[in-house]
């Protein structure tokens, strides 16, 4: 992980209510020791892959949502693997963790939104399958 222990953590996320003594931009010193790029990134071309990603996640979540109301407006689940969507279940939840492990947010609530439409799928899939 990026922080080695609770302490580094506490400074990070409540810098004022342990020290509040000046200390207060002890996170930004954390933050270049652990080479977080900034954001929005300074180059231009990392700038457009970030909002790229943020528009394919939208997308991504957007294509799934007929799938999902298909299931359950139809009360079919023909022609739809249990095993293939428990495993996107599964990988998604081990992203959304990840994503929590290393503080990245964008990952953390894309994989829980796709972790939840999933369990729809699966859901559905297990009534009407």
């Amino acid at each position: 992980t990026r922080f080695h222990n609770f302490y580094n953590f506490f400074l990070l996320y409540s810098p004022m209510v342990l020290n509040p003594h000046g200390h207060h931009h002890l996170h930004k010193r954390i933050r270049m020791y652990q080479h977080y790029q900034p954001y929005p990134h300074p180059n231009p071309w990392v700038r457009f892959v970030d909002r790229l990603m943020v528009v394919m996640v939208t997308v991504a979540l957007v294509m799934t949502l007929p799938q999902v109301l298909l299931i359950w407006t139809a009360k079919t689940a023909a022609g739809l693997s249990l095993a293939s969507w428990v495993t996107y279940v599964f990988s998604n939840t081990l992203w959304m963790v990840y994503g929590v492990v290393h503080h990245d947010r964008m990952l953390s609530i894309s994989s829980l939104l796709f972790v939840i439409m999933q369990i729809f799928i699966v859901t559905g899939i297990i009534f009407y399958g």
